[in-house]
Order: C-alpha cells, then sequence, then structure tokens
C-alpha cells in the first residue's frame, strides 16, 4: 500500500484473513471503523500503521487472557492432586 493510498473495509478483513488474525469479525470491524475518520469504511496509510499496532496489541492481549485462563487450569488441577 503506499503511502497516498486507501484501504477499504474490505481489503482489510482479506488482509485479517490471509494474516490469520485469530479475533472475531465484528471486533476487527469495530477496530477498523475507530481507525478511520469519522467512522468511514476507508482509512488511509498512516491509520492502517495505527490500526496495526492495536491490532498487535489486542492480539497480545488476548493471549495473555488465554494464557491466565489455562495457568488458573492447572493451579486448580494442581490443588486438587494435592487434596486427594
Amino acid at each position: 500500500m503506499e503511502k497516498n493510498s486507501f484501504m477499504e473495509i474490505g481489503e482489510f478483513m482479506l488482509f485479517a484473513r490471509d494474516f490469520k488474525i485469530p479475533l472475531k469479525k465484528s471486533f476487527l470491524l469495530e477496530l477498523f471503523k475507530k481507525s478511520s475518520e469519522n467512522r468511514k469504511n476507508v482509512v488511509t496509510f498512516y491509520q492502517f500503521t495505527n490500526l496495526i499496532d492495536v491490532l498487535g496489541q489486542e492480539l497480545v492481549n488476548s493471549r495473555i487472557k488465554e494464557v491466565k485462563e489455562r495457568l488458573a487450569q492447572i493451579e486448580k488441577i494442581q490443588k486438587e492432586r494435592e487434596e486427594a
């Protein structure tokens, strides 16, 4: 994407699919619209780069949540085994 070009919402959704971004479609659409000016269905190159930053943060937060949930499950199992 050139610096003066635009990306439409459909292109962004294809980008998300191509890179197998594991977030819900509705959440991706919400992020895209928040990144665009006046909640339009188009972002500039600069807005797209900011969107990628936000997307990365969301992916990390999602992964952290998954790991914490798994850790809680492991701790529960460990506690049950110690009590048995």
